[in-house]
């Protein structure tokens, strides 16, 4: 794992700021404002990705850790999911994503990823989608995850690649016409897979996403990479416990 100096990526000729690690969820709750409204190629891909490989969640209970406006719910409970918690930090990143959908089976929750409030085996499937970058300590949040999910339970994990995030490429926004740019981790694909084996997860799957032209005609921007990989995709299944 790596610590990112953001104003290495900065270009000078804008105004910009870096927000410490420790701003991360002021920083959200100032961009929830704008968040839906801009085009963001990382969601784009994650979109793009979740579109080709669905996650399964039919008749199942659905946490999203990190879940900001709410732009997965929808689409979760359309593929049959049971019920949904967004679980984020953000306070204006939940009161945008209350508004989107109002819907018995869904329920808001603030609170660190590393602290649910909810019981031991509550869900059987739990979504992340770029979070990870704004995590140090992988292990205390996998840990939980498997905590809150039943034995069997499947986890899917999409994120900025290590290729990408060590070019300079990571979560900001503008804000009054400066850029903000976030302190971010990054964490390798075997990082991540050795984390999650470590609390009791196998690997389903494993993808590694460079930007083809499907995915450019929705995101554009992204043609500035190239070939090198922009996105990590990977599902796990918390094992059966013996």
């Amino acid at each position: 794992m790596s610590r990112l100096d953001p104003e290495s990526a900065l270009a000078p000729e804008r105004h910009a700021r870096r927000l410490p690690h420790e701003e991360t969820l002021a920083g959200y709750d100032r961009w929830s404002q704008t968040y839906d409204a801009t085009k963001n190629p990382m969601v784009a891909a994650t979109a793009f990705a979740l579109e080709r490989w669905p996650f399964e969640v039919a008749a199942e209970d659905v946490v999203e850790l990190g879940c900001g406006t709410g732009r997965h719910v929808e689409a979760i409970l359309r593929a049959g999911a049971r019920s949904y918690t967004g679980v984020d930090g953000s306070a204006g990143m939940l009161e945008v994503a209350s508004r989107c959908v109002r819907d018995p089976r869904v329920r808001w929750v603030r609170a660190p990823l590393q602290a649910l409030p909810d019981a031991d085996h509550s869900f059987g499937a739990a979504l992340l989608v770029l979070v990870l970058e704004h995590l140090e300590d992988l292990h205390a949040a996998f840990l939980e995850i498997a905590r809150v999910l039943r034995p069997g339970g499947r986890l899917r994990v999409l994120e900025i690649h290590s290729d990408l995030l060590l070019t300079g490429t990571n979560a900001h926004f503008e804000d009054d016409g400066v850029e903000v740019r976030f302190a971010s981790f990054c964490h390798t694909g075997d990082e991540i897979a050795t984390a999650l084996s470590a609390v009791g997860f196998e690997i389903l799957e494993r993808r590694e996403l460079a930007a083809e032209a499907e995915l450019l005609q929705r995101a554009p921007k992204l043609a500035k990479h190239g070939a090198r990989r922009i996105l990590i995709d990977l599902e796990a299944r918390k094992r059966l416990a013996r």
